[in-house]
């Protein structure tokens, strides 16, 4: 029986508490779903929020050391890189050890986003293949390692970070290198 049927079907036993009963269930039910909407609406501010907020963090995060100009930190990135942690001076290992603090802060605010479902699955991929190539180079892996102290991080960040390293196909890396 349909809900139009049943409504004339109260008009014509001319029963008030039926017709009473049945309009207090759809305001109800009217409520409800406007509190449904409502929680939607504050769930998609809140991540909106929390987007904002994960932005912000990662412009102070990419900032450098206030000693350092852009121009001068980015010579520093690429000798890092380059000539890897023996090529640095005692200063520059300091700066670089701070910044690799930041840097390592940042994959792990990543991927607490991402187990909570905030990161897409195709951005995380994109974070684990950069850390795959990091892990597959030596000098990378060193450079990225430096100074980082293990128990900053919780548990569960670590094992995700030992799964990427014993799932990761170096040989991928190590063609392309060749053909360079």
């Amino acid at each position: 029986m349909s809900n139009a049927s049943r409504l004339s079907s109260l008009f014509k036993s001319g029963s008030l508490s039926q017709l009473g009963s049945f309009l207090g269930s759809i305001g109800i039910a009217g409520s409800l779903l406007l509190v449904a909407y409502e929680l939607k609406q504050s769930r998609e501010i809140a991540e909106l929020q929390f987007a904002y907020q994960r932005m912000e963090l990662k412009q102070i995060l990419d900032q450098p050391p206030r000693e350092f100009t852009e121009v001068e930190w980015d010579r520093l990135v690429s000798k890092a890189y380059r000539e890897g942690i023996e090529g640095l001076s005692e200063e520059e290992k300091t700066y670089w050890g701070i910044t690799n603090a930041k840097g390592w802060d940042a994959f792990a605010l990543r991927y607490e986003t991402y187990k909570r479902g905030f990161l897409s699955d195709a951005e995380w991929a994109n974070d684990v293949f950069m850390m795959e190539w990091t892990y597959c180079d030596d000098k990378l892996w060193e450079v990225n390692y430096f100074q980082i102290y293990d128990p900053m991080f919780p548990a569960d960040f670590w094992e995700m970070l030992s799964e990427i390293h014993q799932n990761a196909d170096c040989s991928i890396f190590e063609s392309e290198e060749q053909e360079e």
